[in-house]
């Protein structure tokens, strides 16, 4: 999955990402601009109960540019 987020702000989820394969990859892409994507693990977001509008705190230093 893919947690699309814009200042800690879910804006988008893309769940059950395949892993890539051969030559032609696949482009994904959130819906508006966003500053952080987090790559969970296929299922999380729905498992977890997450969804657009909901905030996540990260740790501190978590975030590193």
């Amino acid at each position: 999955d893919f947690i699309w987020m814009k200042d800690g702000e879910i804006v988008d989820i893309t769940t059950d990402v395949p892993p890539p394969s051969g030559a032609d990859l696949p482009s994904y892409r959130p819906p508006r601009p966003v500053n952080y994507v987090l790559e969970v693990n296929a299922g999380l977001a729905e498992s977890c109960g997450l969804k657009i509008g909901d905030r996540i705190a990260l740790p501190a230093g978590a975030l590193k540019r």
